[in-house]
This record gives C-alpha cells, sequence and structure tokens, in this order.
C-alpha cells in the first residue's frame, strides 16, 4: 500500500518511501506529533462515583460518632464493589495530533513556520545554506542536513 504524505504547510504531496524507522516518510520530510496526557473523563466519573456512593451510605447513619467508626468501612466495600472496572479503565488519556511538512529547504515559508515555532521553544533555528544545493560535490555529504 502506497502512502502519499501532504504538507500541512504548503499543501505539497509526496508518496511515502522505503519504510525507515519513522515508516515509510519520504526522506527530508518531518513528522511532527503534539501529545497531550489527560486525566480520563471516565477515571473521573468512577472517583466522582465512588465518594457520592460513600458519602450518601455515611449520610444515613444519625450520629457522627457511628459515622466516623463506619467510614473505612463503607469506603472499602466500595472500593472493593468498583475495582474491576477501575483497574481496567485508564487513569490518563492522550490526546495526539500529528501532522506532515515537506523539507524545510523546499519551500521558504516551510523554513519559516518552523523557525516560529522552534525559537520561542528554545530551540536553534534551522537554516539552510543555498551553496549547498548549487555545489553538487559537497551537497551530496549534506544533503537534507541542517545547519545550525
Amino acid at each position: 500500500m502506497i502512502t502519499t504524505y501532504e504538507c500541512a504547510i504548503t499543501g505539497l504531496t509526496a508518496e511515502g518511501g522505503e519504510s525507515g524507522p519513522m515508516g515509510p516518510l519520504p526522506a527530508g520530510w518531518f513528522k511532527v506529533t503534539f501529545a497531550r496526557q489527560v486525566l480520563n473523563p471516565k477515571w473521573v466519573a468512577i472517583q466522582q462515583l465512588k465518594e457520592a456512593m460513600i458519602n450518601n451510605v455515611l449520610n444515613q447513619i444519625p450520629k457522627a460518632e457511628d459515622r466516623m467508626i463506619q467510614q473505612v468501612a463503607i469506603s472499602l466495600q466500595v472500593e472493593a464493589q468498583y475495582a474491576a472496572l477501575e483497574g481496567s479503565t485508564p487513569k490518563f488519556s492522550v490526546i495526539e495530533e500529528t501532522i506532515y511538512t515537506a523539507p524545510p529547504e523546499s519551500a521558504g515559508e516551510i523554513l519559516e513556520a518552523f523557525n516560529a515555532v522552534r525559537e520561542p521553544l528554545g530551540l536553534e533555528p534551522l537554516s539552510y545554506d543555498q551553496e549547498d544545493e548549487e555545489d553538487d560535490g559537497e551537497a551530496a555529504d549534506d544533503e537534507g542536513k541542517p545547519k545550525s
């Protein structure tokens, strides 16, 4: 199966190449992934339900002293009731977005967009020398490699 990649900045497309460490991503292309870990809403709901059940049972006990004595037993009982569900529900969810870009040296707007993101994050800006593209002898060694 041939995978076609589309540059998120320019709309340029390229077919995937030989499979490498990043899959069949075309040579020189970037795969940019934004991943964020958040609490799983289902896990949060289970915690809230357990707390509400414990409070409901404790509120049915008339004396405050008796409530304190029974709190541990009731909590353990509710925990046991939801142990399987809680154990099969991950605490965190990962929200992941992936985009692809053509090589930054293929269009100035890609390089500008990359540097607009890299610099505020404390990364060195990318730059490409025009001489590398014109000099075939040296370009073979440095082809596609950013200059810092």
